[in-house]
């Protein structure tokens, strides 16, 4: 399953996630513009390229690059303190396409081969799903113990 070849209609999926503002860099002078605006010839070099690092299991050294951005994250700290920072990774647009299909396919086997994965207690990093649910089915368990 996480080894078959790609189908044009994940491409397409996946060309939806250049719609969301993405933490990348523009390698290779791919930019997002490109794939976005590239049409069918576009979503087809891609697809060979996917199917082609998977069949060879390698991956381009450029998409294993990526630029360290630090972003002052604490107001009254020093600027000049290492810890009021925290970094990012702009990484490769093509890069960061691949690694969510790879994700996807990770998940959707997860999830047809492990009942329980993720624990049903894990909220967070969920689709639909947060610290709220979790606020709320923890206050719905704790009404339902009073009645």
């Amino acid at each position: 399953m996480l080894s078959k070849p790609i189908e044009s209609m994940h491409v397409k999926l996946f060309h939806l996630l250049l719609y969301k503002k993405l933490n990348i860099i523009r390698e290779c002078s791919i930019l997002n513009e490109h794939i976005i605006h590239g049409g069918d010839s576009a979503k087809r070099m891609l697809l060979v390229l996917f199917n082609s690092v998977l069949q060879n299991t390698c991956v381009p050294n450029d998409w294993q690059t990526s630029i360290i951005i630090p972003i002052y994250k604490v107001k009254g700290k020093t600027k000049s303190d290492p810890s009021s920072y925290r970094s990012i990774a702009l990484i490769p647009v093509v890069s960061r396409l691949f690694e969510n299909l790879i994700l996807g396919r990770i998940v959707k086997f997860l999830k047809t081969n492990f009942v329980n994965l993720p624990n049903p207690q894990q909220q967070g990093f969920q689709p639909n799903l947060s610290c709220l649910t979790t606020a709320l089915r923890l206050l719905y368990k704790k009404l339902s113990c009073i009645t």
